[in-house]
């Protein structure tokens, strides 16, 4: 009969040894499933709040006798621009410190909860407040009522002024509102007023890329149709911010460029 000293009372080094190794196996296998998961759930969550964006924008417009919401924008410091008073969201998303400018936008009334204008994904904090996340990841089209005449050199950009820019529902006709872009989840470093410019090939023949959208959901983003449904498009290069006003880059970056083209871009005035 064995004594109870006889009896292991635990593990070898090389049984611990291999129990750490086949836990390390089955992490390697379990996390990237798991961050995938995560990665698509929040993907669908800004895809729901795309759609309640547009939703309220398309309520206000139903309200106001065909009139879209304004889209203005001004200077604002260090170079940047906010989105102007009156506007569908107030501020520069890179500053503003809290939801207040949010709560001073035209679709608050119908928009009412201040998530749903921020991007699970948008992990990019307001500049000089360590930590502190910032408000809002999406913008709107600029040709949607887009007013940028408070800028120098752009006293034209109003709807007013250039009839590419549409301040009724009516006037989007080409394309049309199935397959005109609404709003967009924008790259983090270049989003600041409420604006999403792409620029007008009919304008500026250099093609560039004035502001640019995010590429944090598999290398793409979302964005809102005026009829309400919602796309995720992939982009074939990643999006990487130098300036406002950037040069494309010959090749794939040029032919995600042009794609944007024709789904925010007015072709007729």
């Amino acid at each position: 009969m064995k004594t109870k000293t006889e009896f292991p009372l635990g593990f070898t080094l090389i049984e611990l040894l291999v129990v750490i190794a086949i836990s390390a196996i089955v992490a390697s296998l379990v996390l990237p499933a798991l961050s995938k998961a995560k990665a698509k759930g929040q993907s669908v969550a800004c895809i729901n709040n795309l759609r309640q964006l547009q939703l309220s924008w398309h309520i206000y417009v139903d309200d106001n006798n065909d009139a879209l919401p304004l889209n203005g924008a001004v200077p604002d410091a260090r170079g940047m621009a906010k989105a102007s008073a009156g506007s569908w969201v107030v501020g520069n998303t890179q500053t503003d410190t809290t939801t207040s400018n949010i709560q001073s936008g035209s679709l608050l009334k119908y928009a009412n909860s201040v998530g749903v204008y921020h991007c699970p994904s948008d992990k990019s904090t307001v500049g000089g407040q360590t930590g502190l996340r910032r408000t809002r990841s999406y913008s709107l089209n600029y040709w949607l009522n887009g007013d940028a005449s408070a800028f120098s050199g752009f006293s034209n950009e109003n709807a007013q002024r250039d009839s590419f820019i549409k301040s009724k529902f009516a006037q989007i006709i080409d394309p049309p509102p199935a397959e005109m872009g609404g709003f967009i989840d924008e790259h983090e470093q270049s989003i600041d007023d409420g604006a999403m410019v792409v620029d007008n090939p009919a304008e500026n023949t250099d093609e560039i890329w004035y502001d640019l959208p995010s590429d944090r959901h598999s290398q793409g983003c979302n964005f809102s149709f005026l009829d309400g449904h919602i796309g995720h498009w992939r982009w074939k290069l990643p999006k990487k911010f130098k300036s406002h006003n950037q040069t494309h880059t010959p090749g794939p970056d040029l032919q995600d460029l042009r794609r944007l083209e024709q789904a925010f871009v007015p072709r007729v005035k």
